[in-house]
């Protein structure tokens, strides 16, 4: 990403979002909607041309910091925490007593 570039990270902490609403003018000619890999992925791309503004726009908190997210090991301690939508799959009946289970999706910004 080139230094010239304009990229707006929000993640939807209540201070974040209120001063990005009441202090930026900026027009941006993207916006995303999550900044997961993909996400920031897709805006790297997307500014590599320096006339382009992308915005990116984050449901949940910025957990770059949090060792459970950072180290690939630690990665089952987000579960029903802030980080995590905290989906679980249907009734399986091949489970033990017809459980269902966690299936983790992130909320928090990526890492590219």
């Amino acid at each position: 990403m080139r230094p010239s570039t304009s990229l707006l990270l929000a993640a939807a902490t209540t201070t974040t979002t209120t001063a990005v609403a009441q202090n930026t003018t900026q027009v941006y000619d993207y916006a995303i909607a999550g900044a997961g890999t993909a996400g920031l992925l897709l805006a790297i791309v997307l500014t590599e041309d320096p006339s382009i503004n992308v915005a990116i726009l984050e449901a949940g908190s910025d957990g770059r910091a949090n060792p459970n997210i950072t180290i690939p090991e630690l990665r089952g301690e987000i579960i029903d925490t802030e980080y995590d939508w905290a989906y679980y799959s249907t009734v399986q009946p091949g489970l033990y007593e017809n459980r269902s289970q966690p299936v983790n999706r992130g909320k928090t910004i990526g890492k590219i």
